[in-house]
């Protein structure tokens, strides 16, 4: 549920929200028009009326029409949700479990070896987000190949599926580059950041409709 107040108390977190799809006009309206276009959002509370900045993650779900995708289908028509909303988020994944002998063995054999003692408990993991949110800020040095990487992917992508590729997605690749500097603990952006935050973008299904 989006009560309110939720997004200023959430500022520099991550917001988890369920249904997206399924919420009124009003609060969708200020999740899109106020959060992922301005990054920014009116609060007004007694005498306090002012415009505040946003820097939160935004992770949001919705079960498709049936329960399950078809892959067959457009993602957007099965969420009952625009493409031109979709197009707001940095990536969409719609998650599918099918059936396959040869993986499902390999996930099972997988967990089977996973060592129950490992020191990673989600105590650790939310101090080691917590840090490399708050102790670290990567950026791009002047590296022409990272450049190139960027312009070459958003070129040909624009030339295979047109204009549903805009410059909001070079955006995206910036943030999930500096999310991945960031789980390094590193403060220059590379390569390999750049290739992964393009993996992560091209995945995304909304190219399909």
């Amino acid at each position: 549920m989006l009560t309110s107040g939720l997004l200023p108390a959430a500022n520099t977190g991550l917001v988890y929200l369920t249904g997206f799809g399924d919420l009124s006009r009003k609060p969708k309206r200020s999740i899109t028009g106020h959060l992922m276009e301005t990054r920014k959002i009116p609060v007004d509370k007694g005498e306090y009326n002012e415009t505040v900045p946003l820097q939160l993650g935004l992770l949001t779900t919705k079960l498709p029409d049936g329960g399950s995708f078809d892959e067959a289908r457009g993602i957007s028509e099965q969420l009952g949700v625009s493409v031109d909303l979709l197009e707001d988020f940095d990536s969409v994944h719609a998650v599918v479990d099918s059936s396959n002998e040869e993986k499902d063995r390999e996930t099972a054999g997988e967990v089977l070896e996973t060592d129950p003692e490992l020191p990673v408990t989600p105590d650790f993991l939310s101090k080691y987000v917590a840090y490399a949110r708050s102790e670290v800020d990567p950026g791009i040095e002047d590296d022409n190949q990272i450049k190139d990487r960027v312009a070459d992917y958003y070129s040909s992508k624009r030339e295979d599926v047109g204009n549903v590729v805009n410059t909001n997605d070079i955006e995206s690749i910036i943030r999930f580059s500096e999310a991945s500097a960031r789980a390094r603990l590193s403060e220059t952006i590379e390569i390999e950041d750049i290739d992964r935050a393009i993996r992560i973008v091209d995945s995304n299904p909304r190219y399909q409709d």
